[in-house]
Formats: structure tokens, C-alpha cells, sequence
């Protein structure tokens, strides 16, 4: 038959593709584990190159901060301590001279005075030229201790602010070091956490799709043939013999009936089958598009509420009764009877006038589903039709 070969290559194909997108989803993966660990070297790389050129730049920096130290400082410093030192106990022993002459001066008689008046001014003179003279040493000698206080102070402040600024680039460079390293970790356990959310998911994917081939195999078998139903009934029944026992009428119009419920049951079991297949294909598109946890975790969700309303819809949709309760039936007796062909023994109503009547079936859902629908077996729809 025409409707039973599409859905069943479609079948056999379905575990192909199913494979394909397996494999193709394992690909991406890895290509996707290559890359964040090629950018990360890259990172690390360009990371460590621009600290290579911070302490390049710093070194630069503090040799020529040394540099303009020890220019600043004379040549001839150790000179001229020395010849400060000297000036000093120059002074110190001229001052001594000095001193000595004004108290030798204030110490004379006032007759000597008028004959040492000329000796007395030029040591006058020579004492101005003197003081004048440890005036300008003292300057000098200020000046030079100044000038090596500021040299000293210019070095130690210099060397003091190098060691800070070393201290604190190289706590720096620590710091970023360690929360680059602690932001490795944490990602590396996220990703964990993430793939093996994924594993998880993948397993219980490939758990519903085994199921759905499991519960399609079942329906493949139990799909009745139509030619070979038809073959069945030919064999077996003597359409000569039905006609005299059975009105023609009425066995076709039931054959009818039982063609069109046959008929709606193939067609419903087709479109499940295409449903099913449209599904296949949308849940294979969805996983080729690699959804992620955050969008996961609503479409659960709404396969949750769906099943829930399904299930509620089902539950309300019990069968019920048909028509009120009646306080007595009447019922058709059976008579004994055996088949002119084959000549077994059949129960069969009294003849007279019947009213060919068919199960009450509950209507299948609007909506498209996963679930597999019921379906009844030929032996199942004699029975009922017996009864």
C-alpha cells in the first residue's frame, strides 16, 4: 500500500540522521573546546607580553632615575669634604689668633696705646680681613653642606620611591595574576557543572527516542493490511451462502462502516506518524541549533504544562453512557447453527430485523502529540460488533 512505505523509510532513516547529528553535535564540541583554549593562550600570551614590556619600561625608568642621581652629585665630593674639614680647623685656629690678640689689646696700658696705635690698626684691618674671610668660609662651607644634604636626601628619596613603586607593580602583577587564575577555575567548574547538565539531558533524550522507535515498531505491526484483510475475507466466507443467510444490503453497508472506521484509523495513524516525523525533524533542528541551559529550562517547563493539560483533558474526557439507565433490556436469543462450507458450529441471533450498531469510541485529541493513539485490533472490533 501506497501509505505504509513513506513512513517506514522515513523510519529506517531516522537513526541515520540521528547518528549525523550525534556526531556532528560531538564535532562542534570539540572545535568549541579548541577555541576557548587557543583564545585563552592568546590571552595569557598578550598578558604576559605587556607585563614583559611594564618591567622593561620600569627598569629604563629607574636606571636613568640613577643615573641623574649620581650626575647631580660632584665628582670631586670627597675633595671637598676634605678641604671643608681643613678651612674648618683653619678657622677654628684663627679665631683662636684672634681672640688672643683682643684680649691681648684689651689687656695693655693707655701709655702704650698712643705708641702702638699704628700696629694696633693694621691688626685691626687684618682682624676685618679675617672675619671677613671665615664670613665667606662659613657660606661656603653651608652652602656645601646643603648641597650634600639635598644630594643625600635627593638619593634616599629616589631609591625609597623606586622600592615602592617595584613593591607595589610587582603586587600588582601578583594580584591580576591570581584572579586571572581564580577566574580560570571558576569558569572551568561552570563548564563542568554545564556539560555534564548536558550529558544528562542527552541520556534522557536518547532514552524518549528510544522509546518512540520501540512504540512506532509496535504500531507498524499491529497496522492491518487492507489487501490482505480483504484476501482473508474472500477465503473464508462464501459470499453465495452470506447472501442467502445475510441481506446484501445490510453486509454492505457494515462493510462500508468497518472500510471508513478502517479508513479514519489508517489516516489518523499517518498523520501521527507524519506528526511524529515533524517532530523528529523540529527536535533534530533544535538540537543542531545547540540550546543552552537558561533556554532548557522554560521549554521543560512547557512540556510540563502541556503534559498536565493533556492529562487533564484525557481525564475529562472519560466515555460515558449514552442515554439514560433503563430499568430492563430485551435481548435477542441465539440459535444454533453450523456453516454450510466447513460445517463448525456458530451462535447466531434469531433472524429478524437488526440494527446494525457500531462501539461508542471517544473522539482522538485536536492537538498534536507524542503519545501514541490506541489502536484496535480486527479480533477486538469482532468482538464488539458481536456484542
Amino acid at each position: 500500500m501506497g501509505y505504509s512505505e513513506t513512513p517506514s523509510s522515513s523510519i529506517n532513516l531516522a537513526p541515520v540522521r540521528y547518528a549525523e547529528t550525534l556526531d556532528a553535535l560531538r564535532s562542534l564540541s570539540q572545535l568549541n573546546d579548541l577555541y576557548q583554549t587557543l583564545r585563552d593562550q592568546i590571552a595569557m600570551l598578550d598578558y604576559y607580553k605587556c607585563g614583559h614590556s611594564d618591567l622593561r619600561r620600569l627598569q629604563d625608568f629607574l636606571t636613568d632615575a640613577l643615573y641623574k642621581t649620581f650626575a647631580t652629585i660632584p665628582p670631586n665630593l670627597s675633595e671637598q669634604l676634605n678641604a671643608m674639614r681643613s678651612l674648618e680647623e683653619d678657622f677654628k685656629s684663627e679665631k683662636e689668633v684672634l681672640r688672643r690678640i683682643q684680649n691681648a689689646i684689651e689687656g695693655e696700658s693707655p701709655g702704650e696705646e698712643a705708641e702702638k696705635i699704628e700696629g694696633a690698626s693694621q691688626i685691626t684691618l687684618q682682624i676685618g680681613y679675617l672675619r671677613a674671610t671665615v664670613q665667606d668660609i662659613e657660606k661656603e662651607l653651608k652652602e656645601l653642606r646643603q648641597k650634600q644634604d639635598t644630594g643625600k636626601a635627593t638619593l634616599e628619596q629616589s631609591m625609597t620611591d623606586n622600592a615602592y613603586y617595584l613593591q607595589e607593580q610587582e603586587e600588582e602583577v601578583l594580584n591580576q595574576i591570581q584572579s586571572t587564575i581564580l577566574q580560570v577555575q571558576e569558569d572551568c567548574e561552570k563548564l563542568n557543572a554545564t556539560t555534564g547538565t548536558l550529558v544528562e539531558d542527552h541520556h534522557q533524550k536518547q532514552k524518549e527516542i528510544s522509546a518512540l522507535y520501540k512504540s512506532l515498531e509496535k504500531l507498524e505491526n499491529e497496522k492491518v493490511d487492507k489487501d490482505s484483510l480483504e484476501m482473508e475475507i474472500h477465503v473464508k466466507a462464501d459470499k453465495t451462502a452470506l447472501a442467502a443467510k445475510v441481506s446484501r444490503s445490510q453486509f454492505d453497508a457494515t462493510t462500508e462502516q468497518l472500510h471508513k472506521m478502517m479508513q479514519e484509523l489508517l489516516n489518523k495513524m499517518v498523520g501521527q506518524e507524519q506528526d511524529w516525523q515533524k517532530m523528529l525533524d523540529k527536535l533534530l533542528i533544535e538540537m543542531d541549533s545547540k540550546l543552552d541551559r537558561l533556554e532548557l529550562d522554560p521549554f521543560r517547563q512547557q512540556l510540563e504544562d502541556r503534559w498536565k493539560d493533556i492529562r487533564k483533558q484525557l481525564k475529562q474526557r472519560v466515555p460515558q453512557d449514552e442515554g439514560d439507565e433503563a430499568a430492563g433490556i430485551r435481548r435477542r436469543l441465539l440459535a444454533h447453527f453450523h456453516c454450510i462450507s466447513c460445517d463448525r458450529p456458530l451462535e447466531m441471533v434469531v433472524p429478524g430485523p437488526r440494527i446494525t450498531t457500531l462501539p461508542a469510541v471517544p473522539g482522538l485529541p485536536a492537538h498534536q502529540s507524542l503519545r501514541p493513539y490506541m489502536v484496535y485490533e480486527m479480533e477486538q472490533i469482532r468482538q464488539l460488533n458481536r456484542k
